[in-house]
Parts: structure tokens; C-alpha cells; sequence
């Protein structure tokens, strides 16, 4: 069938013979739209990507690239070439017709597999809309943004089906699935694993490598289907989808790839010390991604499965190298767990479809693994990266919330739960990687905590401009303009300050919150920023409530804190002298000599930050943090997730995310007025933001906002020199 890349919709389907499906797709399309711009990728909306579209279903030209704004993507409807004369290839219904019409028996059936098949796509651009504010470079920005366009033309793919074969229970089915949301809780996606957050580039990495794989093994199992419009439509879909999974794999190795030079940075091989992600957290992001996508399978001994078997549905992966197409008569071999052990029992074939296809899925997730392991071999480590048990943390099944440690074994209840945080990412190490988490907006540039690519993309070199400036309202993010020595100094003092940390056994990684010279200072989501005179500003572990006063004699921490609280302004040299002074006086605390050392870099630093001051009156704080807009809605769910304020030494603590208590009326100012002085600058998850005039009027020199909106960065004074967004007491 010809391809119309000239209508409202592109389509290889002939939707301008079908005037009423025409008219009812172009009525969801405003709808859609919407949609995308309300959760597709956050405030990248406006920038021209250079981005691949697809153009039609010829395997030598697929596809075309070039630069566009993501809302004017071309998302079009593409259904692979008929197979002419094509019979089903399995089950009762074997070399019968394929169907091109929806059989009523099978009419239910079908719309549930293509309705959750179809709530996968907007769920993972839902999970991912604020990962380019953090990207790590051009390049993986670009290829995030790539992701999600072609999970949206994925959308377009199933909902086509539904308005053209399920007439109003089709179109109902369509609008749906734009209203659910992921992690919403009272309108969630419909699989488990499509809820959880994706807020760091670990996670969408190990998503891309593990859950999108899922993905691609569930469309070749659609693609056996006796129904030929789902079949074609999932057979062009893998072709899309192979470029999702390299994205995820390729984006593990370079981590692992990366680890492993920063490892022999170091003396004692601590990749933390290098500002690098270490083997052991990769693994427990492993575990869980892995674990998760096992669950998309469904269960392991299932009557569903042998029933869309059966009926010619829901095929086995590359059905036709198998001898026999019936599956009676015949078993598969698994574990199953009986009487406080496992044992293995011969489980009849049709029933045992879902482990047939995530056995296969298993084996290819074995060879990325394999080639994160060739890396770390070429490195001349001895570490090894592997795939937990099947067993292992699952909540679909039979092996549903049963103990099994990664190696398989049944472990007593309390005894996985003491070694949970040994298998799984924990709380510090999601504070460890939001520390990591940086924009990287440079041609050419990359995090330190990740490996460059081996090349570019379509021949065009890594150092492309793939996405053209920076987020919307502002260009490119600037470089800053200190001279060389403040950044070496920068990285000194992190590196220091990391070993201090270890040796005091605070395994908060934003205790210090070191980001001088990269723009606006950023404490990630430990503490807000913030300066008092009495002490400073309790981090860390103060800052998640577990310090109640930094004063208090917890073993070797509250001397590191006391240390590295200062207000984190002063880093770039704006309000250097009153922190310098409670440095040198170290609040009265004698110090073991690697946190005096800790404090000696920090006065330095500071001499730099104050030179620096002096030097360049004209100096440019660009505030680039996601902006507060409070032209939204309310979201009385999200306002009781923010935490209670916690005043540690005189310093306001105010983070989403740790105690969960909504803030009672009127507690936020009391807070803030027990202040003693200074700046305070805070709002929504991991961010501070302020307006132009705010920051002029408090320092005293010219202050430069990138211009992300900001009409909706509202402040107002509620004490001295202490603003705070409004809304939000």
C-alpha cells in the first residue's frame, strides 16, 4: 500500500478512503497533543532535535533524519507489508486464513492485549519526561528525545487499531489511554513496572537495556498473531525498537566502561572518590530493572497464556524454528517452588508460554551483560556484572514476594529483609547518583561519570549539536567563566571531601554539595540552599531529619557536617566572608586531621570563590533549576508528599521526599522567621530558584536569569533578605 506523507496523519493505510476513521483519528489528535505537551519531555518542547521520522516500511529507507520540534514530529500510522495469502502459523486455528477482521469470539481478547500493549508507550515518556534536564550529553540527549517520539508513534500504532477494528469501545479504549498516568495513584498505568520512577540516568539506562526488551519480545510474540493488522503493525514497530535497546545497552557499558578508568584513578580503586558510579550500585540497579521486566511476562504457569495460544493470538518468539506448532502433548521444565523449597516439574507446554518467551529474553539480556563484562575484563578487573535469579524479587508468579536472595535461594523472610540493601538500590545510593545528576549542554562534552560513545549517529560525529541550545526560554547553557585553578580547586575539594565523608561513615553523598564554576551552586535533593549565622546549614544526614541538631554527638559525623555547612552561594564567591568565618572557627570542635584538611581546602576555595568576586563584578549566576510554576493546578497529592520543615542550627531544612508530613499552616514562616539571616532560596524536588530582581536586590550587582519562563518565578519577602516561592507555605 502507497505511503501519503502528505496528510494530517502520515499513513501507509489508506486512512483518506476511510473518511469516518479519518475524522475520529484526527478528533483524538488535538488530544494527543496535548498530552505530549503536558508530559512528553520537559522543557525541551520548542527546540529543533535532530531526529529520525519514519517515512514508510521500505527496509533500505525507512527512515529520515533532520532537525524538528518534537510537538511538529511527523507521528505516523505504518504497518508492515502483507505477507500475501498468510496463514497462522500456531495453535488450534494452524494454517487457517490470518484474519483481517477482528473474529467476534476473540474480540474482548484482543482489545485487552493491544489496550496494555499500547499503555506501555505514553507510560515510559510519562517515566521520562524530566531526564533531558540532567542529560549527560548532546548525544544521549538526543537519543532520549529520539525514544520518546518513537514511543509516541508507538501510541499512534495501537490506537489506530483500536479506532479502525473496535468501533466505540475502540475509541473509549484511545481516550484512556491518555488519562492514566504513571505512578498516578488513583489513575496508574495498568503494569507494574511502568509505574516505578525513572529520575535518574541509571535508571533509564538499565530501562532501555531490560524493560524495553521486554518490550521487544512481547511485540515478536504479537507478531505471530492470526490477526494481521496487530502482526504487521508490531513487525514495523521492532524496527524502531532495536534502537531503544541500543540505547540502554550501550548506555551500561560506557558507565561500566567509565567506572573502571576512574577506578584506577584511585590508590584504593573507590570510584566514588572520582565522582564515578560504583560496580556494586550498578548491580543493584541490575537487579531491580531485571526483576521488574520479569514481571511484564506474566505469570510462569498461566491458562491465559495457553489460551492466546491456542486461539492463534499470541505466538512463541520466531515460532517457525520450531518443529511443532500445537504444543499439546508436549512439557517445559521449571522450577517451582513446593513445601519451603524449589523443585523441578514438567509443566505442560501451553501453559508454560510466558517462561517460554522470558527464557528467550533471559538469553538476550545474558549476552549485554556479557559485553558489560568484556569491558570490565579488557580493564583488567576481576569484577563481573551478572543477572540475579529469575526468583528473585518478584511480585508476578509463582515465585510472587517469596524470599529468594539473587542466586535463587529461599532465604528465610528476616533474613531478606536485613540484606535487602545489599541486592537493591537503597536511599543513599539514589542520593549518590542525584549527585551525579548534571546537564552536560556542550558539543562535544560529556559527564565524568560516563564513557563517550564509540561514534555518533548516522555518521555524524559525536561532537554534533544534536539538539540546538538549551532548554526552552534560554540557549545553550554557559560555561562559566572562573579561571582554571577555581575549578581544579573544585575538584580537589570533592575529591577530599568524599574520602572524609567514607571515613566519617555518612553514606549521604550531598553532604557537601561541591558545584562551583558549573553555574548555579546545586545541593541535589539533600538540602535546600540556605545560610544562617549560627551554623551554617546542616547537609546530609542532617538534612533528611536523622540529626536533629548537627551539634549532636553522632559517631565522627557531626564534625563533617559542621565542617562542609556552608552556605553554598559562597561557593562562587557572593557571600564568601561569613562562612569563612565559621570555617576558621570551626565551631569550637577539635577536628581529626582529614577533616581539618577537609576545612583547610574549603578556606581556600573560598579565598578563590572571594578573588573571583572581586575580579568579576559582572559575574553572571544563571539560575537554570526547572522553574516553580505555580500558574498550575494545585496538586493536593504532591503538597502531601512535602515534607515538614526541620530547623538544625538555626538552618531552615525544607526537602520533598523524606518525612512525607504535610507542612501545617503557617509552619513554613515560623520556620523561616527562627532564621538568624541570610539568603534562602528553595522550592519544588532538587531545586532552588529566584528571579532576577530577588537575587539583584540581595546582592547588590547585576544578576542574569535564563529566561525559562520566568513570569512564573514568583517570590515574596517573609523576613530579612528571606524569600520563598510563593505558594508554597
Amino acid at each position: 500500500m502507497s505511503v501519503d506523507l502528505t496528510a494530517k496523519i502520515p499513513n501507509n493505510v489508506g486512512l483518506g478512503d476511510d473518511k469516518r476513521l479519518l475524522r475520529a483519528l484526527e478528533q483524538w489528535q488535538p488530544n494527543y497533543l496535548d498530552w505530549w505537551r503536558e508530559m512528553g519531555p520537559e522543557g525541551f518542547q520548542e527546540k529543533d532535535v535532530w531526529l529520525r521520522t519514519a517515512v514508510s516500511v521500505d527496509a533500505e529507507g525507512w527512515a529520515q533524519f533532520d532537525y524538528v520540534k518534537m510537538p511538529d514530529y511527523r507521528w505516523g500510522i505504518f504497518l508492515a507489508e502483507p505477507t500475501p495469502e498468510r496463514t497462522i502459523g500456531f495453535g488450534d486455528v494452524l494454517g487457517q486464513p490470518a484474519w483481517n477482521v477482528v473474529p467476534g469470539e476473540h474480540r474482548n481478547t484482543l482489545r485487552r492485549l493491544i489496550v496494555t500493549q499500547g499503555d506501555t508507550e505514553p507510560a515510559s515518556v510519562e517515566q521520562q519526561r524530566l531526564l533531558g534536564q540532567t542529560a549527560p550529553s548532546l548525544y544521549d540527549l538526543r537519543n532520549l528525545f529520539q525514544v520518546n517520539v518513537e514511543e509516541g508513534r508507538h501510541l499512534w500504532a495501537m490506537v489506530y487499531l483500536l479506532h479502525s477494528h473496535f468501533g466505540r469501545d475502540g475509541r473509549e479504549e484511545a481516550e484512556a489511554l491518555l488519562q492514566r498516568r504513571s505512578g498516578n495513584p488513583d489513575k496508574p498505568r495498568i503494569l507494574g513496572a511502568f509505574n516505578q520512577p525513572i529520575d535518574n540516568w541509571l535508571d533509564y539506562f538499565m530501562f532501555t537495556m531490560f524493560t524495553d526488551r521486554d518490550g521487544k519480545y512481547q511485540l515478536l510474540a504479537l507478531a505471530e498473531s492470526g490477526f494481521d493488522p496487530l502482526a504487521r503493525t508490531t513487525r514495523f514497530m521492532l524496527t524502531e525498537e532495536a534502537h531503544h535497546m541500543f540505547v540502554g545497552e550501550t548506555g551500561v557499558e560506557r558507565i561500566v566502561q567509565r567506572t573502571a578508568e576512574l577506578m584506577k584513578l584511585d590508590p584504593n580503586g573507590d570510584v566514588r572518590t572520582q565522582g564515578g558510579i560504583p560496580l556494586d550500585l550498578v548491580q543493584r540497579h541490575l537487579n531491580l530493572w531485571f526483576a521488574l521486566s520479569l514481571d511484564l511476562f506474566g505469570g510462569e504457569i498461566s491458562s491465559n497464556a495457553a489460551s492466546f495460544f491456542a486461539a492463534g493470538l499470541k505466538g512463541r518468539y520466531k515460532e517457525e524454528s520450531y518443529e511443532e506448532h500445537l504444543a499439546l502433548d508436549q512439557h517445559y521444565r521449571m522450577s517451582v517452588p513446593k513445601d519451603g523449597r524449589v523443585a523441578e516439574e514438567d509443566v505442560p507446554l501451553r501453559t508454560a508460554m510466558n517462561e517460554v518467551l522470558r527464557d528467550a529474553y533471559v538469553d538476550d539480556c545474558q549476552r549485554g551483560v556479557d559485553r558489560w563484562n568484556k569491558r570490565l575484563a579488557e580493564a583488567g578487573l576481576s569484577e563481573r556484572l551478572r543477572l540475579p535469579s529469575k526468583r528473585f524479587y518478584r511480585h508476578i508468579g509463582i515465585y510472587a514476594d517469596m524470599p529468594f536472595d539473587p542466586e535463587g535461594r529461599l532465604l528465610a523472610r528476616a533474613d531478606w529483609e536485613s540484606k535487602q540493601g545489599d541486592w537493591l538500590p537503597s536511599a543513599p545510593d539514589r542520593d549518590y547518583v542525584a549527585t551525579l545528576q548534571k546537564p552536560v549542554r556542550e558539543p562535544g562534552q560529556i559527564a565524568n561519570w560516563i564513557g563517550r560513545p564509540a561514534r555518533g549517529i548516522k555518521g555524524l560525529p559525536f561532537e554534533y549539536e544534536w539538539p540546538r541550545g538549551g532548554p526552552d526560554g534560554g540557549g545553550a547553557l554557559p560555561s562559566h567563566p572562573a579561571p582554571e585553578r577555581f575549578h581544579e580547586r573544585v575538584a580537589e575539594v570533592g575529591h577530599v571531601d568524599g574520602a572524609a565523608r567514607d571515613r566519617a561513615g555518612l553514606s549521604h553523598q550531598a553532604l557537601v554539595g561541591v558545584d562551583m564554576g558549573q553555574g548555579a551552586p546545586h545541593l541535589g535533593r539533600a538540602a535546600p540552599l540556605c545560610l544562617a549565622r549560627e551554623l551554617g546549614g546542616g547537609l546530609g544526614q542532617a538534612a533528611q531529619g536523622h540529626i536533629q541538631d548537627p551539634r549532636d554527638a553522632v559517631a565522627r559525623g557531626r564534625e563533617l557536617v559542621l565542617v562542609t555547612a556552608f552556605h553554598a552561594l559562597a561557593q562562587i564567591g557572593l557571600a564568601a566572608e561569613q562562612p569563612r568565618g565559621l570555617l576558621r572557627e570551626g565551631v569550637g570542635l577539635p577536628l581529626p586531621s582529614f577533616l581539618a584538611q577537609v576545612r583547610q581546602l574549603r578556606l581556600e576555595a573560598l579565598q578563590l570563590a572571594a578573588d573571583l568576586e572581586e575580579s568579576h563584578r559582572h559575574l553572571a549566576v544563571h539560575v537554570l533549576e526547572h522553574p516553580n510554576r505555580v500558574q498550575r493546578p494545585a496538586d493536593p497529592a504532591g503538597e502531601e508528599r512535602l515534607h515538614s520543615m526541620h530547623a538544625h542550627g538555626g538552618c531552615l531544612l525544607g526537602q520533598p521526599g523524606h518525612h512525607r508530613r504535610a507542612i501545617k499552616p503557617g509552619e513554613g514562616r515560623e520556620r523561616v522567621q527562627r532564621l538568624t539571616g541570610g539568603v534562602v532560596i528553595s522550592g519544588d524536588v532538587g531545586g532552588h530558584f529566584a528571579t532576577s530582581s530577588v537575587l539583584q536586590s540581595t546582592l547588590g550587582y547585576p544578576i542574569s536569569v535564563s529566561p525559562l519562563r520566568e513570569e512564573a518565578l514568583h517570590y515574596r519577602k517573609i523576613g530579612p533578605s528571606v524569600y520563598w516561592p510563593r505558594g508554597r507555605l
